[in-house]
């Protein structure tokens, strides 16, 4: 009988531990979207947009200032009920203002060496206040922020209208020879704030069980009525489509990179013609003061050109120009005295098929 009473010993112990730590897990404030700005008086301004746990209540935002980020956490922190634990964060917005002034290294990697944070969270530069665009937004159709999140990229992503890259990627992008990252790019619509619902804007908006959700409960994107493939308006950006209704925030469009620092933006079909040719396009050498990148046939020459100029004005090399002609360089050694010192720039590109 002895070993039947310590195997009983044994599971009581394993199911009273396991019910603590529960209990623990549950005490603690998940962030689903996170802003950084840059206040009047210098100081860094953390925001953070959780669930209020109450459906009729929608979503919370808290915000805290700092001289830097760990104190603006620290500070944030210490004015929460519980712990705040980023496993669940969709979002980094960065207020345009802050991400233009420093490198975006500096600015990034105090946010990716938190320890409790989802390495799979997007870049977002926002047009104007991070934390006003991170107040305004709220999810559409009956689903919780974070599924929204989900959905919402997933899809621009795959049509093309946003940018793959996560936290993660962009500093490794940073720290590497690939080539330059790009982030998405969000702005509030006014017009599709204004609508006449009477719903606070800053609370998310939920309607709890009134509401039905459109999505699947595995989380995939439904097959529906396919894109009709035409033309997007040439200037169509985050914060100036023409809508009403629904989300007032707008993730449509890119905010391009050089040299570590913010150098412009692009449009939908910038971004759309951008991200094709950062999929389709090879880059080759002909000589060490030439590169050719060739396209696929179906996109037109005139518009590719177009658009690697306009990366080469915003000093972005997005299409990882340099990198492919320094690989080039490095396999075959004769060449290596000829090799220029920023391929991207100081190289002559030629557009074909």
């Amino acid at each position: 009988m002895k070993h039947p009473l310590q195997a009983a010993a044994c599971v009581l112990m394993c199911l009273l531990l396991c019910s603590c730590s529960a209990s623990s897990g549950e005490k603690q404030i998940f962030p689903i979207c996170m802003s950084l700005d840059r206040l009047p008086d210098g100081r860094l301004q953390l925001g953070v947009q959780v669930s209020s746990m109450d459906p009729a209540q929608g979503y919370a935002v808290f915000s805290a200032a700092g001289a830097d980020f760990d104190q603006a956490l620290e500070i944030l922190g210490a004015s929460m009920p519980y712990p705040l634990h980023f496993g669940q964060l969709r979002l980094c917005m960065l207020g345009y203002a802050l991400a233009a002034e420093q490198p975006l290294r500096t600015l990034l990697e105090p946010v990716a060496a938190l320890r409790t944070l989802r390495p799979d969270a997007a870049v977002t530069v926002a047009m104007g206040s991070a934390l006003e665009t991170m107040t305004a937004q709220q999810p559409d159709l009956g689903v919780r922020l974070s599924t929204y999140l989900d959905q919402l990229l997933a899809r621009l992503r795959q049509e093309r209208l946003a940018p793959q890259e996560t936290l993660t990627d962009v500093l490794s992008m940073l720290g590497s020879d690939r080539g330059d990252p790009v982030l998405g790019l969000c702005a509030v619509n006014q017009n599709a704030a204004g609508d006449s619902s009477g719903k606070d804007k800053s609370s998310g908006g939920q309607e709890g069980e009134k509401a039905q959700s459109v999505f699947h409960a595995s989380g995939s994107i439904a097959i529906g009525e396919p894109s009709p493939g035409s033309d997007l308006p040439p200037a169509l950006t985050a914060g100036a489509m023409p809508r009403q209704g629904g989300n007032p925030v707008e993730y449509v469009g890119c905010i391009t990179t050089g040299g570590g620092r913010l150098t412009g933006s692009l449009t939908a079909a910038q971004t759309r013609l951008f991200l094709l040719l950062r999929q389709e396009a090879r880059v080759t050498s002909s000589s060490p003061q030439e590169a050719i990148i060739r396209i696929p046939k179906q996109i037109p020459l005139t518009d590719a050109s177009e658009l690697v100029t306009t990366l080469r004005q915003m000093d972005c090399d997005g299409l990882g120009v340099g990198a492919a002609l320094a690989r080039q360089y490095l396999d075959i050694p004769s060449q290596h005295a000829a090799q220029p010192d920023d391929p991207f720039r100081s190289t002559h590109l030629t557009i074909t098929y």
